[in-house]
This record gives structure tokens, sequence and C-alpha cells, in this order.
């Protein structure tokens, strides 16, 4: 975890926390029916239910994990540039902690289908 703490200070990342995610992360089944009756894009995009994961799929994924990291981001935006520009940052921070041999780094973006696509990479 060292040289993750140094990998995210070097590029600015100073407030997250590390998580334990069989103990810390739960993976609920409300979530999924939030989308299945509280949104109108259900079911229309590639990236929402029910085109991704079962709840149960997801579980099992996470807890594959020894370690996971949050990061906090005090300035909320709503803007369309700055919300690809920090996405496009984090998916840079996820391919340096790849590349430095975390081969199971995986990013699990805060926004949702409708903000972030298509985002240009």
């Amino acid at each position: 975890m060292d040289e993750i703490n140094e990998i995210l200070q070097s590029r600015g990342f100073t407030d997250y926390k590390w998580l334990h995610p069989k103990k810390d992360i739960f993976v609920e089944q409300w979530v999924r029916f939030k989308c299945m009756f509280g949104c109108n894009e259900y079911g229309k995009r590639g990236t929402c239910p029910p085109a991704v994961p079962s709840v149960d799929e997801c579980r099992q994924m996470i807890h594959e994990y020894e370690n996971a990291l949050i990061l906090h981001f005090k300035v909320q935006t709503h803007n369309m540039d700055d919300i690809h520009k920090q996405m496009a940052d984090l998916l840079a921070l996820e391919r340096e902690i790849f590349l430095a041999g975390y081969y199971k780094a995986f990013l699990l973006p805060q926004y949702n289908c409708l903000v972030l696509w298509p985002l240009p990479l």
C-alpha cells in the first residue's frame, strides 16, 4: 500500500481511505431497484441494469479484493469539461497503479452513466 500511497500523492490525491471489501463494502439489491423503479433510462443503456452484472456477481467480484480505496473530492462540479477531466485523471491513476504491478486495479466511477458517456479519452 505504501507504493500506491506514493502514486496517489504524486498525482495530488490526498483525501482517501483504505477499506477492507469483505468487511467495509456492502453490495445490496436495493441499489438495483433504485435503477429499475427510479430511472427513466433503465434498460436503455449498456452501462445500466439489466446490461450490467447482477448484484451477486458484483458482490463476488468486490469480495475478491483484499483492499479497496475510496477517494473523496471536496469540490463538486456540474461542468462537463471538469467532470471529464477528473475522470481522465482517475483513469490515468488506475493505469499507473496497474503498470506498477497491481493488476487487479479497477476503477468504479462516482458519476452515473448519463453524466459520463461519451467520455473523451
